[in-house]
């Protein structure tokens, strides 16, 4: 990883660059190399979280990270606006089904070894070549951080089968990430976690829910804009752009 050339700090609420990474095949897009700009926060409140989120980053652990591939822009930003978001008809079928089993609990970020286990078993039903987390690389990753995040818990039969992490701006809601049982696969957790946050930010007044980098070409990525209507970040311009209003 290479450190980055900068030597003064930026105004108070806009992150710090401190690295780029080596470039390495793209985990979304194998036949591209990848590369990641990571940030570090500086002097954030909420407001300018929302506008670290606007602007395209995430956040992982303590660091912020946007996409710094050369010649490709693959990795699109979108996010949903809440007031204007309706399920479509497989959506409402997935809460029905889900809410007949499922029960939700929102909780702060806690290392727990159920959730470890299940980061885990989850990771290697989505890659066979997933290299499980211990206690200190799950906390790392997903129970620090350096803005204000949730977790939502799901239980089925008091059993933990499902976890997702949500920062939370004053506008705005960013999903982390999730991870789910697979022997529920059937279930549809991944989608019926989205619509419980979507709902969830509905509720308490947020604007928009940001579902991180949309890729068009990859398949694993495809539900993201399955949730409309919603919006997309072009990278030169910055500014975001209504789509799926009639799809």
């Amino acid at each position: 990883m290479s450190r980055s050339a900068s030597t003064t700090d930026p105004p108070l609420g806009h992150p710090i660059p401190i690295a780029v990474s080596d470039s390495s095949p793209c985990m979304y897009l194998p036949d591209r190399p990848h590369r990641t700009r990571f940030y570090l926060p500086h002097g954030f409140d909420a407001d300018a979280f929302d506008a670290t989120l606007a602007r395209g980053l995430r956040r992982t652990g303590v660091v912020l990270y946007e996409p710094a591939c050369d010649d490709c822009r693959a990795c699109v930003p979108i996010r949903v606006p809440v007031d204007r978001f309706r399920p479509s008809r497989s959506q409402r079928r997935c809460l029905a089904r889900a809410r007949d089993r499922v029960r939700v609990r929102i909780a702060e970020p806690r290392f727990d070894p159920e959730h470890l286990d299940l980061y885990n078993r989850h990771a290697r039903h989505v890659s066979a070549k997933a290299k499980p987390l211990d206690e200190a690389e799950y906390t790392e990753f997903l129970v620090e951080s350096s803005v204000p995040t949730l977790c939502f818990e799901y239980f089925v039969d008091d059993r933990v089968v499902g976890l997702g992490f949500l920062d939370i701006g004053r506008r705005a809601a960013s999903s982390v990430y999730f991870c789910w049982d697979p022997e529920l696969a059937s279930l549809g957790l991944g989608t019926y976690s989205a619509l419980e946050e979507i709902e969830w930010c509905r509720r308490i007044g947020l604007l928009y829910y940001y579902l991180g980098y949309w890729i068009e070409a990859c398949p694993s990525m495809a539900y993201k804009n399955r949730f409309r209507p919603y919006e997309k970040m072009d990278w030169t311009s910055g500014e975001w752009t209504p789509a799926g209003e009639d799809l």
